[in-house]
């Protein structure tokens, strides 16, 4: 069993310093296993708030911060 990108989109907010791992309630550990996959802290884990869940039909969302970047 794996995970599904299924969507990927621009944040409004390009000044995100540090990757986040967002869940859904009931997601958590979901959420634990992409932090781990992509070498995110868990830490950086965290229940989605409203905007990311409307935004985002999904268990799991990565805002990929300035830290993933090159």
């Amino acid at each position: 069993k794996g995970f599904t990108i299924s969507s990927v989109a621009t944040n409004a907010d390009q000044s995100v310093p540090t990757t986040i791992v967002a869940y859904t309630s009931g997601h958590e550990q979901a959420a634990l296993a992409v932090a781990k996959i992509i070498d995110v802290d868990r830490g950086s884990v965290q229940a989605a708030d409203v905007n990311t869940t409307v935004a985002a039909d999904a268990d799991v969302v990565v805002t990929v911060g300035s830290d993933k970047l090159g």
